[in-house]
């Protein structure tokens, strides 16, 4: 099966989230390597890493928004910060386990974010990221 993207980034402190995310993009071959963090310290460190070793560089960061040990706000915040041409490489996708607009607004002015996707990720979810 040929991958779609080579590497993936989720950010999310929920193992059963997790192994649904990483389950889906097995099967559905949407990304070869699947890296997973739990927190936000851990997902910076490794993208701070990636920046210095730019094949390391997932092509797609999932980012559960409503983590209480991730703070999705705050990586968001410091992911703005970093060089432009670093987050041209990477897809920003926000996962959100409410579908009001309202309780997630503040990520809409993340000019970085390609989508917000609900979840659980489903496959027609995902596969929305390849058009």
């Amino acid at each position: 099966m040929t991958n779609i993207y080579k590497s993936v980034l989720l950010i999310d402190d929920n193992e059963a989230d997790q192994l649904i995310a990483r389950k889906l993009m097995q099967v559905t071959g949407f990304a070869k390597d699947i890296c997973i963090k739990n927190t936000k310290q851990s997902a910076l460190d490794y993208l701070t890493n990636a920046r210095n070793h730019l094949s390391e560089v997932p092509d797609v960061i999932f980012l559960d928004i409503n983590r209480p040990a991730i703070d999705g706000l705050s990586f968001l915040h410091a992911y703005d910060a970093m060089p432009a041409d670093f987050k041209k490489k990477c897809k920003l996708v926000v996962l959100s386990s409410t579908d009001n607009r309202h309780d997630i607004k503040e990520v809409y002015g993340y000019s970085s974010i390609e989508a917000v996707l609900p979840k659980p990720l489903t496959t027609d979810s995902i596969m929305q990221l390849t058009h």
